[in-house]
C-alpha cells in the first residue's frame, strides 16, 4: 500500500510511506537528510518517492504497449 501524508504546518509538504503486510518499509533512497520526515525516516517526501520510482515509470506509453505486441 501506497500513503500519502500532508502536514498542515507551513513550509511543510506531502510525505509518502509505503506498507507491506501492515509493516512500513525502509526506502533507502529516502535515508538522506532533507528527503524524510524530519521524525521518522520511513516518511519520504514527495519529491524523493518520485525521484526514486521515476526508473520504473514508462515515459511513452503508446510506444512501449506497441512493443509488447510484437513480442
Amino acid at each position: 500500500v501506497i500513503e500519502q501524508y500532508r502536514e498542515n504546518s507551513p513550509n511543510r509538504g506531502k510525505f509518502i510511506r509505503v506498507v507491506y503486510n501492515g509493516t512500513p518499509l525502509s526506502i533507502p533512497q529516502c535515508h538522506e537528510s532533507g528527503k524524510h520526515h524530519d521524525l521518522n525516516e520511513k516518511f519520504c517526501t514527495l519529491d524523493a518517492f518520485r525521484a526514486c520510482i521515476r526508473q520504473f515509470i514508462p515515459e511513452n506509453y503508446l510506444a512501449e504497449c506497441n512493443d509488447m505486441k510484437h513480442e
